[in-house]
């Protein structure tokens, strides 16, 4: 009797594809890997960073480093067909190959093309780009995140200078607010603004809108005659989902907003900012809370009064790592209203010096003849 032969799913499966595959349109030829995600701080690299509003990934390294290398990864945390995840060590495009029915009617045929899906650049220097390129979506997803491999500049060491301010734009002067309505929203990744913002409210509809997937920043100048502490600008930390110029009010904009610095292990840093509750607001709405390296270092609360009232808050740790994370975060009602910040700095204090002791001497006997 001959030996039946049966077909397995995976033939089935590749037989129904090609029968159909005229109604697909888009056929990929080369297969691409979604399995993982990029690394993160555990293995070496920064933390995972979402794309902005243009789909891509802007990362400026701390002082003192360049990055080394770039992963990007698209589509899902899970397999698709679309999806990829590429690592990058120089500047470069990942490219991907696909057919697509080009004419009319019965005169269709498979061209093959060949297009950019997603790149990097700036490998090298200290400002790099996870970007994304003209292939279509059916063959390439949009970016999930990237993830950034820092090296430190050859023959540039770390110094310990106190006084100096480590963070880039620390009274919030830029972008300059010049809305008649004398407060903006700035995006995560706009240009001067520095600042890593996300979202820290879950709700992502309120009264039939959807939340921007990009986080905003809200920045003042002037608004009800309300003081900043240092400059012309402050930010608030229970932002706004569309700006002045949508009517929508009390939305849920919690952010946190943080900056990563370059540090020295076993050296000492002073983190000093200024809290204010916004004008007119409960205590329940004015939450500040304030972390170094996601470890919190304490919460302030306030009730706002008629005008701001701004106090000064300051806070040591120290360095384990040659990076460390600054943040500061609202947790307070989340409603487009609380929690002012302003006036912000990180510096070097010197070396963590060990306490020692003091040796407590007990009363002492001894026998003999005295």
């Amino acid at each position: 009797m001959p030996r039946k032969k049966y077909l397995s799913v995976l033939t089935v499966f590749l037989i129904l594809l090609q029968y159909f595959s005229p109604l697909v349109g888009l056929i990929p030829a080369q297969a691409t890997g979604n399995s993982n995600v990029c690394p993160d701080v555990d293995d070496g690299w920064t933390e995972h960073f979402g794309p902005n509003g243009d789909g891509e990934v802007d990362y400026t390294a701390p002082a003192g480093y360049v990055v080394d290398s770039v992963c990007i990864k698209g589509g899902s945390e899970g397999n698709s067909g679309n999806g990829y995840l590429e690592i990058f060590t120089t500047n470069d495009w990942y490219e991907v190959t696909y057919t697509e029915k080009v004419g009319e009617g019965d005169e269709k045929e498979d061209v093959e093309f060949t297009k950019d899906c997603v790149g990097a650049a700036g490998i090298g220097s200290e400002t790099a780009n996870a970007m994304r390129g003209d292939a279509p979506g059916k063959v390439c997803a949009g970016i999930s995140h990237a993830s950034f491999k820092l090296a430190r500049v050859q023959g540039e060491e770390l110094v310990c200078t106190p006084g100096v301010n480590l963070l880039k734009n620390p009274d919030f002067e830029t972008p300059v607010v010049t809305t008649a309505a004398n407060w903006d929203i700035v995006p995560n990744d706009t240009a001067g603004l520095e600042w890593k913002v996300e979202w820290q409210s879950t709700e992502t509809l309120f009264e039939g809108q959807n939340r921007p997937k990009v986080a905003n920043l809200e920045l003042h100048k002037g608004v009800n005659g309300w003081l900043p502490q240092a400059g012309a600008q402050y930010a608030e930390l229970d932002a706004d989902w569309f700006g002045p110029s949508n009517p929508l009010n009390n939305e849920p904009a919690s952010v946190k907003i943080s900056q990563e610095i370059a540090t020295i292990p076993g050296y000492e840093y002073k983190i000093e900012y200024h809290f204010s509750p916004r004008p007119g607001t409960s205590e329940a709405d004015n939450k500040l809370v304030s972390a170094w390296n996601g470890v919190a270092l304490d919460t302030h609360t306030g009730t706002g009064a008629g005008n701001t009232a701004w106090t000064k808050y300051t806070k040591t740790a120290e360095a384990t790592s040659e990076k460390a994370v600054v943040s500061f975060m609202d947790d307070g009602t989340p409603n487009s209203l609380g929690t002012f910040i302003d006036d912000v700095r990180v510096e070097c204090v010197g070396e963590v010096k060990e306490t020692v002791e003091p040796l407590l001497l007990t009363s002492m006997c001894w026998e003999g003849d005295n």
